[in-house]
């Protein structure tokens, strides 16, 4: 086998250029990772606040449900009163 006509110090020379290619794609990676994580924080920011706006809209809604279930109880309380009343001072049944 002929040999070919490489330099002396080839071997050297091919390991700083693969040196070189994995330095640069190891770069790229973690450039785009950086990227990536840096999206993802936007991303799980925008999650957090969609999340805390539906828990305000839920907490609202909920705080409306209970002052109207108070106020259905102080109209029932109020009427069964009236009721009373009527039956025992105006002799008026409601059924």
């Amino acid at each position: 086998m002929k040999k070919k006509n490489f330099p002396d110090n080839f071997e050297k020379i091919l390991d700083e250029a693969l040196e070189k290619q994995a330095k640069t794609i190891l770069d790229g990676v973690s450039f785009s990772f950086k990227n990536f994580k840096e999206e993802n924080k936007k991303e799980y920011k925008r999650l957090e606040d969609k999340i805390d706006e539906t828990c305000n809209l839920i907490d609202g809604y909920i705080k409306e449900q209970e002052d109207f279930k108070q106020e259905f109880e102080i109209i029932k309380y109020k009427t069964s009163k009236i009721e009373k009343v009527m039956k025992d001072k105006l002799k008026v049944e409601i059924k």
